[in-house]
């Protein structure tokens, strides 16, 4: 999935879901890959699955994420920053969701908190920039790449 071929990881997971139908960590991991195939709807059902397959999993924060990248992709921009809002509530770290509460922040015109939320990660990763936020992340680089690049533009995010 990582190496992008996307059409073998989704032939994977499904053998994997099918082995193993309550896995949370397949189901995110699906999720992950049907987000980079553009099937956000299926994305969001297999992030919500996870949650309640492991609602107490040590990977909660991952879940919320996908489900926060996947409402992202389908324009519900309220919603995925409340999600990526509850993935930080779970791990404060974690770049990536960063990344996803600043756009959905920024598209949705909450441009302060959009741009508080740049110094909040500037603040975890002096270093960061919008060519560095696709570098790490591959899966912002599609299909979403125009509306996430827009977005942490208008946040205020360095190039």
């Amino acid at each position: 999935m990582f190496s992008g071929d996307e059409a073998r990881a989704r032939s994977a997971f499904e053998r994997s879901m099918a082995e193993n139908p309550n896995s949370a960590i397949a189901c995110v991991l699906y999720s992950a890959n049907l987000i980079a195939s553009g099937d956000f709807a299926r994305a969001l059902d297999e992030a919500e699955r996870a949650l309640r397959l492991s609602p107490r999993d040590t990977f909660r924060y991952v879940f919320h994420f996908s489900r926060a990248m996947s409402l992202f992709s389908l324009n519900r921009y309220e919603e995925s920053a409340e999600a990526a809002t509850l993935s930080l509530g779970d791990r404060a770290n974690f770049r990536m969701t960063w990344f996803v509460l600043i756009a959905a922040l920024a598209l949705k015109d909450e441009l302060p908190a959009a741009r508080s939320s740049v110094a909040k990660l500037r603040e975890l990763s002096p270093e960061i920039s919008i060519e560095m936020m696709f570098a790490t992340a591959p899966m912002f680089r599609k299909p979403n790449a125009e509306k996430y690049h827009e977005a942490w533009l208008k946040a205020g995010a360095p190039e």
